[in-house]
């Protein structure tokens, strides 16, 4: 039922605070995670989730009739990477990445596209690191916040 409500949903009502999301959502593996800092930035737009995966379907079908008879699908091995940020038309894709960019700038753990978007995240071994990554993208986005994930 949760499902049928939106992607995201099932892993919002699981009880575990990290987990790796699989399918469409509903597969949802509960993983272990140090204490750690968060900053999460909106660029203000929307990003429509429908129109994301159908961006997302044709990109593959693209990927897959290019790669017919070469072994496959073009599958990415990283453990940790967002197939959405690349299908985005360029305007997006660039807001996108020019957040990220500033994360990676004050020495982001991880810094990637939340899903389908709109939100970025970066992630901080430190609070101090984490509130100084906030304050450098306040003032040019609309959202940006700083949370924690604290030990058990």
């Amino acid at each position: 039922m949760a499902a049928a409500l939106g992607s995201d949903v099932p892993f919002f009502i699981h009880e575990t605070p990290a987990a790796r999301v699989y399918g469409r959502g509903e597969i949802i593996e509960p993983v272990d995670m140090p204490p750690m800092f968060l900053v999460l930035v909106n660029p203000g737009f929307p990003s429509d989730t429908a129109r994301a995966f159908r961006l997302l379907d044709e990109k593959r079908i693209i990927t897959k009739e290019l790669t017919r008879g070469h072994g496959g699908f073009g599958l990415n091995m990283k453990e940790f990477y967002n197939d959405f940020l690349d299908v985005f038309p360029e305007k997006e894709r660039e807001t996108y990445n020019e957040i990220i960019s500033v994360l990676q700038s004050q020495g982001v753990l991880y810094a990637n596209l939340s899903g389908s978007g709109a939100t970025c995240f970066g992630i901080f071994e430190g609070e101090k690191q984490a509130q100084k990554a906030a304050q450098a993208l306040r003032g040019k986005w609309d959202f940006v916040e700083c949370c924690a994930k604290k030990g058990d």
